[in-house]
């Protein structure tokens, strides 16, 4: 049965919503809405605001609600939608983030909880990875960490991402295969030389949530 509260709420916009968009929309279960390209699931998560503002009239910040997007286009999509159909005050109490930008944020919020060994240095950049610039590479390269003989460029950088990967922190200082990927590390968090401390969003969002 449908409670009264939920039938009060219509979709904004004046849209029509077919039965599982309304359900998906209004329930309070956690829930995986598979749909093809285009298939409106950016509207899908604005509708879903605003029955969450509907729910939540007293909603203000610093109570938030929080969207996380893969890509930025639509992190902005949906953030702008909000705002256009609440208003610029009820969008305070909405955030869209990328899951890129939301690692970089909890790192950036939490830094001085992490040990003083992990901690990125405070002016700390993104890490660009391209064909003139790779910080990453200049790390491992500096240590040795990994051989690229007989890797082509798009092979070492893939090598050096995976072993970012696998060898997350906190790294077990005991191990001497992690010696050199130790130093790589502590390249990319402080910084060596003209090498400026660097992370890429991949070494935040395993390293460090």
């Amino acid at each position: 049965m449908i409670n009264k509260r939920v039938q009060e709420w219509e979709p904004t916009n004046g849209l029509s919503l077919e039965k599982n968009a309304i359900e998906s929309i209004t329930s309070n279960r956690s829930l995986l809405v598979l749909a093809g390209p285009g298939a409106g699931k950016t509207e899908l998560l604005a509708q879903k605001v605003g029955y969450l503002f509907h729910e939540n009239s007293t909603l203000r910040t610093p109570k938030k609600i929080l969207a996380i997007s893969f890509k930025r286009d639509a992190a902005k999509n949906l953030s702008e939608r909000v705002e256009k159909r609440f208003g610029a005050e009820a969008s305070k109490s909405f955030v869209s983030k990328t899951f890129d930008s939301f690692a970089k944020g909890l790192l950036d919020s939490f830094s001085l909880g992490i040990p003083e060994n992990y901690r990125p240095d405070k002016n700390y950049k993104i890490a660009i990875q391209n064909k003139k610039q790779n910080d990453i590479r200049a790390a491992f390269d500096l240590t040795g960490a990994v051989k690229k003989k007989g890797l082509t460029d798009s092979q070492y950088n893939k090598k050096l991402n995976d072993v970012l990967i696998k060898n997350k922190l906190p790294l077990d200082v005991g191990k001497s295969t992690h010696t050199k990927i130790i130093g790589a590390w502590s390249y990319l968090l402080r910084g060596k030389g003209s090498l400026e401390p660097s992370l890429n969003f991949q070494m935040i969002w395993i390293g460090y949530t």
